[in-house]
C-alpha cells in the first residue's frame, strides 16, 4: 500500500481524494508533486543566524510556501504557529544577504 494510501492510475493522489494534501488545503495537487523537506520554527531559525524570532518574522511574513496553522487554545485565544520550508529559508536568507552586500 502506498505511503498515502490509495491512488488513481497514474500514481498520484489528489487533493480532492484526502490524504496529506487535503487536509494541509493543497487543493487540485497531487501527492506525487508535494515533496517533503524539514520545516523549521522561528525560533529555530533565528538561533542559526543569531536574532530574535520577531527580527526574521517580516522576511517570511508574506512568502509563499510558508505554513501557519491555527490553534485555539484552552482560553479561547488563537495562535498562529509558523513552519518555515527549508528552500523557503533558502531563498529568504539570500535575499537578505543580498541586500545587505548592495547597501554597502
Amino acid at each position: 500500500m502506498p505511503l498515502f494510501g490509495m491512488a488513481p492510475e497514474d500514481g498520484s493522489q489528489t487533493a480532492t481524494q484526502g490524504g496529506v494534501a487535503g487536509r494541509i488545503g493543497v487543493a487540485g495537487a497531487t501527492m506525487k508533486h508535494l515533496s517533503i523537506e524539514p520545516h523549521y520554527t522561528l525560533d529555530v531559525l533565528a538561533k542559526r543566524i543569531g536574532t530574535k524570532p520577531a527580527g526574521i518574522l517580516p522576511w517570511i511574513r508574506n512568502e509563499s510556501g510558508v505554513l501557519r496553522v491555527k490553534k485555539v487554545l484552552k482560553n479561547g485565544a488563537v495562535r498562529t504557529e509558523i513552519r518555515i520550508p527549508e528552500s523557503v529559508w533558502n531563498r529568504v536568507y539570500r535575499n537578505q544577504i543580498d541586500r545587505t552586500r548592495s547597501s554597502d
